[in-house]
């Protein structure tokens, strides 16, 4: 569904181009048996990771930087500069953790949705706490993970909502 809505064609039949806006991603060139040729060009979604914890950065990171369809394009310890890292990175998604010291995820999602309510951001928890993935949804998250999920499922979930859903596990 992405692939058509993100392209730009330019056939024997239409004389012209359609242009549809995209970003950073894969080129395809389709040339179907009705003689009018495409280009398909496959957005890539840059997502953002907030998480005080070293290696589960480096693994999300490898993560991303190995799924086609995303880009990595930052991340930080804490929410202290989050106003910076969004003006700097312009991500899609971030990814963010709700536990962390100094400004934790849930003071950068109210940042985020109050400066760039455009950024889509899942919350990551270790545990089902009700009462912060609650005020998580209250102030504007798009849905959260637990940290134990696995790989397939964070890639998911990303996926889900930068297209729009609210993802809830």
């Amino acid at each position: 569904k992405r692939l058509f809505q993100n392209s730009i064609c330019k056939g024997q039949r239409n004389n012209g181009y359609s242009k549809f806006p995209f970003n950073k991603g894969s080129l395809i060139l389709v040339i179907p048996l009705s003689g009018i040729w495409c280009y398909f060009y496959q957005m890539q979604i840059k997502v953002f990771i907030y998480d005080d914890n070293h290696p589960r950065r480096d693994s999300l990171k490898a993560l991303i930087e190995l799924s086609p369809e995303l880009i990595f394009c930052g991340e930080a310890i804490n929410c202290m500069d989050v106003k910076k890292d969004m003006e700097t990175s312009f991500p899609d998604v971030v990814l963010m953790d709700i536990n962390m010291p100094g400004a934790d995820g849930i003071a950068g999602l109210k940042e985020i949705k109050k400066n760039y309510p455009h950024i889509k951001v899942l919350m990551q928890t270790v545990f089902d706490d009700t009462d912060k993935i609650f005020e998580c949804i209250r102030n504007g998250a798009s849905g959260y993970i637990l940290k134990k999920d696995p790989a397939q499922r964070i890639l998911q979930a990303i996926q889900e909502v930068y297209d729009g859903g609210a993802v809830m596990n």
